[in-house]
């Protein structure tokens, strides 16, 4: 559990770096599928719930609810990917 918590964490920090770097620079490639990461996405019905994490963690360096986010998405996400839209 601790491994997962720790992967997660990385994630985040990952997931704040870039979100700073493509504010700063328009341009941000994060190659972390050839690490063996899943592709993780945020369904457009959580994005309230991302922001929010991610606000959390860019305004007041709480990086604990953004990492648990992305790790329970990734998470279920490794198991079951989410349906291709039409």
């Amino acid at each position: 559990m601790a491994k997962k918590v720790a992967i997660a964490l990385v994630i985040a920090l990952i997931a704040l770096l870039a979100w700073v770097m493509f504010r700063a620079s328009d341009i941000t490639i994060v190659m972390l599928v050839p690490a063996g990461y899943v592709w993780t996405v945020i369904p457009v019905e959580r994005r309230n719930e991302y922001m929010g994490a991610l606000e959390q963690a860019s305004s007041f360096a709480n990086i604990g609810s953004l990492a648990s986010f992305i790790a329970e998405l990734a998470q279920a996400q490794s198991k079951e990917p989410l349906p291709r839209p039409r």
